[in-house]
């Protein structure tokens, strides 16, 4: 599952545009459906609940009383039960049955369950926060928010980082991103600080790069490449080696242009996408800049 997650994070790093559930992921390493299921089930620790193992089978009865509900269940021998404290006591003392759980682990019992308390609650409330920029247009989306499902918004991957690096205290507050992963928001943010805009003396935000065709040509290459790798990946034993043609009818690349900064007549032409795919095929890095 861990290197699932891996690679799933890195192949966001060349992506032109951020999906809603890809920023949750970057954020916290799960989708949305994963928050919306845990958040309903996942309670606060009860602390005068004692796990218990059952020495011999037992049927209980207890009446109802001022703040209690009556009832009757039945402990069956082998089984491990939680009851309250005082519970517990009786059943130990009668020999019914003795403690699963010491009292360290009882103690780590209640940690973990109190950690995973606030994480379903914490990543709920950032991926209400989320949803909210995103209505409310503090995050560009490169489609029509209000039209589209929310698993189809397409996100502006500059406006999603100068939104986290604006909400960056509360937002790593919230995240809970797991410790075994290779967390890449931080080299997204950093190369996001590295290139955003900044405001001259006229008090006009100056456009990050790149400014040049060169650079977003180069951009676009470098695009080129992320597809034409993940249309290379192996299938069975053989190593399928890309086409332009599947490249250029794969929607990535589609995107890629729109995004690339690039007019329709700067556009590469096939001749040089032929020869970057000869490049790629002959293991040719893009040019980093």
């Amino acid at each position: 599952m861990s290197s699932e997650l891996q690679e799933k994070l890195e192949g966001l790093k060349d992506a032109s545009a951020w999906k809603f559930d890809e920023v949750l992921v970057l954020l916290t390493g799960v989708t949305s459906t994963q928050i919306e299921y845990l958040e309903p089930r996942v309670h606060p620790p009860v602390l005068d609940i004692r796990y218990v193992l059952m020495l011999e089978t037992r049927e209980i009865t207890w009446p109802a009383g001022s703040e209690t509900v009556g009832g009757h269940a039945i402990y069956g021998k082998g089984d491990v039960v939680p009851v309250n404290k005082k519970q517990a006591k009786h059943f130990i003392s009668n020999g019914w049955a003795e403690d699963s759980e010491s009292s360290a682990e009882r103690k780590n019992r209640i940690k973990k369950e109190e950690n995973q308390y606030q994480q379903a609650r914490d990543q709920s409330t950032l991926m209400e926060m989320l949803e909210r920029a995103i209505l409310d247009r503090d995050i560009k989306s490169l489609n029509d928010v209000d039209t589209y499902p929310r698993e189809k918004w397409r996100l502006n991957k500059t406006s999603v980082l100068q939104w986290i690096d604006i909400n960056k205290v509360t937002v790593f507050q919230l995240r809970h991103f797991p410790n075994n992963i290779d967390d890449i928001l931080d080299n997204e943010l950093q190369l996001f600080k590295e290139t955003r805009p900044t405001t001259g003396k006229t008090g006009v935000p100056r456009i990050a790069g790149p400014y040049t065709k060169r650079t977003k040509t180069n951009a676009l290459r470098r695009k080129f490449y992320s597809i034409a790798k993940k249309l290379s990946q192996p299938k069975g034993k053989l190593k399928v080696k890309p086409s332009l043609k599947s490249i250029l009818s794969d929607t990535d690349w589609k995107y890629a242009l729109e995004d690339s900064g690039l007019s329709n007549e700067e556009h590469p032409a096939k001749g040089t996408l032929s020869n970057w795919l000869c490049l790629f095929n002959n293991g040719t890095p893009p040019p980093k800049n």
